[in-house]
């Protein structure tokens, strides 16, 4: 179901949400319903807190302040469960290998062109190694310098915001805990209440157990499993795993992580000297293993809506089970950062035609003896016998008039060029005013409220 309105300052351009939200209530309930007395299932859920006594819909995202793309499925979860009666939970994605502590922000420069600067507000944990994994750090003053460039007072507030929320957190478990807690803090007027589970913890639970128990039995066929679910959906954009079947050595769908080391991948024939608290499950592995147990319905978006069809391909294939249900949320937010309406692409394409005219026709800079010399010696070459000498010299002579033509108009033709180059740079920083992953605290707060009234308003 994809909502449409004009674009303009607060308002969402786009809201995408499949299927219909209408459907979404009966896709929860009958998961509830199908495996609501499944005792593994509910121990689950009691080792990552979450509660056993109703429908829990999920959805989450690596530990940084993320889009307001992406708050659009942490809005929908709070539509979905004020409805329902459901519990809404967070997942945050706290093994990947993300820097919660670089914010991008838009900068104006002194010909009003935007541009964009990245704010250090936390120490980066390093390359390769896992916020999750990395003590969280003092907030840092952003750089003065670069936030004077930012001119706009609903960017400076968000900053503040952002590492207000930080500073409140900065005894976290992690620095992923400090960020995400920071983000939930920042989007509750919007999302209301929920709970979070660290994708790490998920290592700790006797699902993950029994999954790395079947890895460690044949590795060579979840290798062949995934790769073949891989294959039949190339849009998704998920790499094979590697194996050496002369070896007997297969690729795991696991990290081998530890305290501010950078993150390992894990082949089969690890698997029997690593503890199970020392590995991550990685993308795929992830979500089986919550819409396998952890919830009875979990919200992506589209890049999740995508890749997720693997994971339910294989988890069908190699423990025969059905996950719960996905569905899909993601919406288009842009700052309002333009006084006035971009030049198009055609503006563009006429300004650079015009500077390029102005240096090859004299009538263009007003010069009428100039532009009649030009088409009489255009008549002239036309007249004359292909390739001969005399067309040749009636060419010289041409580009000899329209040499001293540019040298006798040399501003003019500069202003002309300058007015091109200047409708280009404006065309090319709208872009970056248009870009619709800027953390979604920089948006003004009617803005935010506007989006998350417009997806509850679709669940009605």
């Amino acid at each position: 179901m994809q909502r449409r309105v004009t674009p303009g300052t607060g308002t969402p351009d786009e809201i995408l949400l499949e299927p219909a939200p209408r459907e979404w209530a009966g896709m929860l309930r009958a998961s509830w319903e199908a495996h609501r007395h499944d005792d593994e299932r509910l121990a689950l859920r009691e080792s990552l807190g979450l509660p056993t006594d109703r429908p829990v819909v999920m959805t989450g995202h690596q530990p940084v302040v993320f889009h307001a793309g992406v708050l659009a499925k942490y809005m929908a979860a709070r539509a979905l469960a004020s409805r329902t009666g459901a519990h809404a939970a967070f997942l945050v994605v706290d093994q990947d290998e993300t820097d919660p502590g670089a914010l991008r922000v838009p900068t104006l420069n002194a010909n009003d062109e935007i541009g964009e600067s990245t704010l250090r507000l936390l120490p980066s944990p390093g390359p390769g190694v896992p916020a999750g994994f990395v003590g969280p750090g003092a907030p840092r003053q952003p750089d003065a310098a670069a936030l004077a460039r930012s001119p706009w007072g609903f960017v400076r507030e968000g900053v503040a915001s952002i590492v207000g929320a930080l500073r409140a957190h900065a005894d976290a478990s992690s620095l992923a805990a400090q960020s995400a807690l920071a983000s939930f803090d920042l989007m509750r007027p919007f999302t209301g209440d929920a709970s979070h589970v660290l994708a790490s913890s998920l290592s700790s639970t006797a699902l993950f157990e029994r999954v790395l128990a079947r890895l460690r039995e044949d590795p060579a066929r979840f290798v062949r499993l995934h790769n073949d679910a891989a294959a039949a959906h190339p849009n998704a954009g998920v790499a094979m795993l590697a194996t050496d079947d002369a070896r007997g050595v297969h690729e795991a769908p696991l990290w081998r992580v530890g305290a501010r080391e950078a993150r390992r991948r894990v082949l089969s024939d690890q698997l029997g000297g690593v503890a199970p608290l020392s590995l991550a499950p990685r993308a795929l592995l992830m979500t089986l293993l919550v819409r396998a147990g952890a919830c009875d319905l979990f919200i992506h978006g589209a890049g999740g809506w995508e890749y997720d069809r693997i994971t339910e391909r294989l988890a069908r294939e190699w423990l025969g089970v059905e996950l719960a249900p996905m569905t899909l949320a993601t919406a288009t937010l842009r700052l309002p950062l333009l006084s006035d309406a971009p030049p198009t692409e055609r503006e563009v394409a006429d300004a650079a035609w015009a500077a390029h005219r102005a240096a090859h026709d004299p009538a263009r800079l007003d010069d009428p003896a100039g532009a009649a010399a030009k088409r009489g010696l255009l008549a002239r070459i036309a007249a004359a016998p292909r390739r001969s000498a005399e067309r040749a010299a009636l060419y010289r002579e041409m580009h000899a008039l329209l040499d001293r033509t540019r040298g006798a108009h040399s501003e003019e033709i500069t202003r002309f060029r300058d007015a091109a180059e200047t409708l280009r740079r404006r065309h090319d920083a709208a872009g970056l005013a248009n870009d619709r992953t800027w953390a979604f605290a920089l948006h003004p707060r009617d803005a935010l409220g506007s989006l998350a009234s417009a997806i509850d308003a679709l669940f009605s």
